[in-house]
């Protein structure tokens, strides 16, 4: 579970930055989220498992993460990865 509580809004930020495969909004939204909180990069850095240092570099395009920190990142904010078959009413 994780103990970063987004609100709607910020819900539906991250929401459109994977409907339009937008990794940069991911990244702008989750450090503006996370520069609000106090040690908000700290702790989310901690429970996903990754360096403080290696966050900022990653949220700031100065490195890629792998897969699996892309996971742990996605299920930190409470989300779940559902992968769905493409269809005709599927945009894309």
């Amino acid at each position: 579970m994780s103990i970063f509580k987004l609100t709607k809004e910020e819900q539906e930020t991250f929401k459109r930055a994977f409907e339009y495969y937008d990794i940069g909004m991911f990244k702008v939204s989750l450090l503006d989220i996370l520069q609000k909180r106090k040690h908000g990069i700290r702790d989310f850095a901690k429970e996903i498992g990754m360096a403080r240092e290696a966050l900022y570099q990653f949220l700031n395009n100065k490195s890629e993460c792998r897969w699996s920190t892309m996971h742990a990142m996605i299920k930190a904010l409470g989300f779940r990865l559902v992968i769905t078959s493409k269809t005709k009413e599927t945009k894309d």
